[in-house]
């Protein structure tokens, strides 16, 4: 079917969820947006096996900090060693000490929200936006026989391609010119130029508006 649609308005403020496929195109056949619906559904649930891990890795931080705050807050200036060996004992391949780290340092990284958990939420989003325009988007555009997958539109994952690029390419820094180009992130997430940070709360938010995703498709000219 055809819709008109705003940019920049959420998927889902309340009640079911479901992916939703809309397009003016009348040569395309209800079987082909059916199997893209489908594909729109397994990216729904590839994303929410990634926020299922990102949730456990968040659980495991906490748990394993509770278990040792007190150890680290004592000898804060002490390294804290990891790997399969003590450092002190004999070293040999697969039997090492592999990594060490200052024990101040390590709670700092191990802060609620803090800079490792952005860093891991960081790597989430990176993960999501190439599952989507690597993967998923592909598939789609194979099950609307379309000849070019930029015909497939999304307002979301436009949004997090354009976070990811000053992920990877600004150390999260988020530029004016970022912000500028976002539609529905700003939606829900407080985003605004410099570094950005990333909180629990704002991917909950994210998978959300992912469990609802919409896709627009253009018409196609002849390519």
């Amino acid at each position: 079917m055809c819709e008109n649609e705003n940019s920049g308005t959420l998927y889902w403020e309340s009640g079911p969820a479901r992916v939703c496929i809309t397009t003016c195109d009348p040569t395309l056949a209800q079987s082909a947006i059916d199997r893209a619906i489908n594909d729109l559904e397994a990216f729904r649930v590839k994303c929410q096996e990634l926020s299922i891990l990102f949730d456990i890795i968040d659980c495991g931080t906490e748990l394993w900090l509770n278990q040792n705050k007190s150890y680290l807050e004592e000898h804060p200036n002490n390294v804290y060693s990891f790997g399969t060996q003590f450092p002190n004992y004999p070293q040999s391949r697969g039997q090492s000490t592999t990594k060490s780290i200052v024990m101040k340092r390590l709670l700092e990284l191990l802060k609620p929200n803090g800079e490792g958990a952005n860093l891991v939420a960081n790597l989430f989003v990176v993960s999501l936006y190439h599952l989507w325009e690597d993967e998923y988007r592909v598939y789609i555009k194979k099950s609307l026989s379309l000849y070019d997958k930029n015909l497939i539109k999304c307002d979301l994952m436009g949004d997090i391609g354009e976070v990811r690029n000053d992920i990877v390419h600004n150390r999260a820094e988020i530029k004016p010119a970022t912000v500028d180009k976002l539609t529905m992130l700003p939606l829900i997430w407080p985003i605004e130029p410099g570094r950005l940070l990333i909180t629990s709360p704002m991917l909950h938010a994210l998978m959300e508006q992912i469990n609802a995703i919409r896709i627009k498709v253009e018409t196609p000219s002849s390519p």
